[in-house]
């Protein structure tokens, strides 16, 4: 990380720390939102620890769920994101570049509009499903979850369209956790989803430059 976001991160530490403690709030929360925060200024850079601390937050995140009620999301972080990361670490530990950061790749037009339609179709389907279970909030848990599964998928495979899915899969995690008052899970996800925005124009300038070389 520059300086400049290495002092921003300091300063969301010391705040969320400090919220913490005044609010008396879940410790548990606490330490998964920092992680996640760490996790998405990594990945933003390309850097390949960003994994390693992904991995970890995603286990706290599953308890989080959980409890919560959010089923959907809680077997999606349980049985599939963990093996996709865990995956990922080796792909990404095999491209590489010279600076020890992963190469990104980019979708062609005609699959980005295929995967619309995909995440369309499976949300509707996979909120019926989570309505029968009794989850709350049914259609912003599917579509959480397919928009995470889409996101880690593009992750393992480096493509920047990770991105657009991380900004939808933050985008509706906000909604879901102002619902249940959950303040740290909120700040979290507002806070990454500005990074992903920033996220997706680094790595799209990276791939064009990239491929410019070529």
């Amino acid at each position: 990380m520059n300086k400049k976001i290495s002092i921003l991160y300091i300063v969301i530490l010391f705040l969320l720390t400090l919220i913490t403690i005044t609010l008396n709030l879940n410790w548990l929360d606490y330490t998964s939102v920092i992680l996640e925060i760490t996790c998405i200024l990594l990945l933003t850079k390309r850097n390949f620890f960003s994994i390693i601390i992904k991995l970890i937050s995603d286990l706290f995140y599953v308890y989080i769920a959980y409890k919560t009620k959010y089923y959907g999301d809680a077997s999606f972080y349980l049985f599939i994101s963990t093996p996709i990361t865990i995956i990922s670490y080796f792909s990404w530990n095999k491209n590489l570049d010279e600076t020890k950061l992963v190469k990104s790749r980019s979708l062609t037009i005609k699959t980005k509009y295929l995967l619309c339609s995909l995440t369309l179709i499976i949300t509707i389907f996979y909120a019926y499903l989570l309505k029968t279970l009794g989850g709350i909030n049914t259609i912003l848990d599917a579509g959480s979850t397919v928009s995470s599964l889409f996101a880690y998928i593009f992750m393992m495979l480096r493509y920047q369209e990770q991105w657009i899915m991380w900004i939808l899969q933050y985008l509706i995690t906000i909604f879901m956790y102002v619902a249940v008052g959950n303040f740290l899970i909120t700040f979290m996800s507002t806070f990454c989803l500005l990074s992903s925005i920033i996220g997706y124009k680094n790595w799209r300038e990276k791939n064009q430059i990239f491929h410019a070389k070529k």
